[in-house]
C-alpha cells in the first residue's frame, strides 16, 4: 500500500520544484549562486576558524596602519592595521546568518498569530490584529532602534529588536492567506468531521501558506540585512572586536578622506547580498505567489 505524504511533505516537494524553475530566470538563478556562495563562504568560516584560516581579523599592526589596497592586503588595511579583507571575510558569518535566523523567527511567529486570527476569528482575531496594529503604527527602524537602545548594545539584543519589529508584518499576510484556506471545501469538511482545531491549522492552513510565506522572506532577509547593518553602525550591534560590515563601514567614517577604500568594500558587499536577496525574492515571489503565476 503506497503511503501518501504529509501536506508538509507536499508544501516543501513544491517548494523545491518551484525553485528548480529559477534557472530560467537568469537574474534570480544567478542572485541564488550569489547566495549560495556567501552562505557556504560563511559556513566554511564559521567551522573552521583559525584551523584552516590562520589569522585574526582583529590583530593590530600600528606599523602597518591605513595601508592602501595591494596583494598582501586586498581592502587596505585599518586605523589599527588590521587587514580590512580578513574583517569583511569574518563579518559575513554574521551578516548572512543573522538576518536570515531574523527572518525565520519572524515567519514562524508571525505565521502562528495570522493563523489563530484568521482561523479562529471574534474577538481573538480582533485582539491579536490590534496588537499587530500596534507594532505596525511605528516605522521598523524606529521601533527596532528604540529597543536596541533600551536592551543595550550586542547582537542578541539587536536580533531581538529586529524579530519584535518584524513579525507583525507576516501576521498580516498569513492572516490574509489563511482565510481564504479556511473557505476551501477540505478545512470545511475536516471540521465537520470533527478534526481537532490544532490539527486543521497544522496540517490543513499552515502548509497551504507556506510558500507565500517563503517568497516575502526571500526578499526581507535583504531588509532585515540593512537595518542590523544600520544598527552595528550606531554601534547598537557588533562591538569590537567582533567584525560586522555595517560596524567596519562606522569605523571608517571618520577617515573616509584618508582612505577611500576602507567603508567602499563592507558597503559593497551590503550591497551585493542585498540585490541578490533582492532579485532572488522577486523570482520565487512569481513561482509561488498563485496570484501573481496566475496572472503570468
Amino acid at each position: 500500500m503506497k503511503k501518501t505524504s504529509s501536506p508538509w511533505q507536499e508544501a516543501l516537494r513544491n517548494l523545491v520544484s518551484s525553485l528548480t524553475l529559477l534557472k530560467g530566470r537568469r537574474l534570480s538563478a544567478l542572485s541564488f549562486g550569489v547566495i549560495i556562495f556567501f552562505f557556504a563562504l560563511s559556513g566554511f568560516i564559521y567551522l573552521a576558524g583559525q584551523e584552516l584560516i590562520p589569522f585574526n581579523p582583529a590583530a593590530i599592526y600600528l606599523s602597518q596602519r591605513m595601508l592602501p589596497p595591494s596583494g598582501l592586503h586586498p581592502f587596505g588595511t585599518d586605523q589599527l592595521g588590521s587587514d580590512i579583507f580578513r574583517q569583511v571575510l569574518y563579518a559575513a558569518q554574521i551578516d548572512m546568518f543573522v538576518p536570515a535566523a531574523i527572518v525565520v523567527v519572524a515567519m514562524m511567529v508571525g505565521g502562528t498569530v495570522g493563523t489563530l486570527a484568521a482561523y479562529h476569528g471574534g474577538w481573538l482575531d480582533e485582539v491579536l490584529m490590534r496588537v499587530t496594529d500596534i507594532f505596525r503604527a511605528f516605522p521598523a527602524l524606529v521601533l527596532a532602534l528604540a529597543i536596541a537602545a533600551a536592551l543595550g548594545s550586542s547582537i542578541e539584543h539587536a536580533m531581538l529588536a529586529l524579530m519584535v519589529v518584524w513579525w507583525p508584518s507576516y501576521a498580516r499576510i498569513a492572516r490574509g492567506e489563511a482565510r481564504i484556506v479556511k473557505t476551501k471545501e477540505f478545512v470545511k469538511f475536516a471540521r465537520v468531521a470533527g478534526v481537532p482545531s490544532f490539527r486543521i491549522m497544522t496540517r490543513h492552513l499552515l502548509p497551504n501558506i507556506f510558500p507565500i510565506l517563503i517568497a516575502y522572506a526571500t526578499v526581507d532577509i535583504g531588509y532585515v540585512l540593512v537595518l542590523f547593518s544600520v544598527l552595528g553602525y550606531l554601534g547598537l550591534g557588533a562591538q569590537h572586536p567582533t567584525p560586522e560590515w555595517g560596524r567596519i563601514v562606522f569605523s571608517a567614517q571618520d577617515f573616509i578622506l584618508e582612505a577611500p577604500w576602507y567603508p567602499l568594500f563592507p558597503a559593497f558587499m551590503i550591497f551585493i547580498v542585498v540585490m541578490a536577496f533582492s532579485l532572488l525574492g522577486d523570482g520565487v515571489r512569481d513561482l509561488l505567489d498563485p496570484r501573481i503565476r496566475s496572472m503570468a
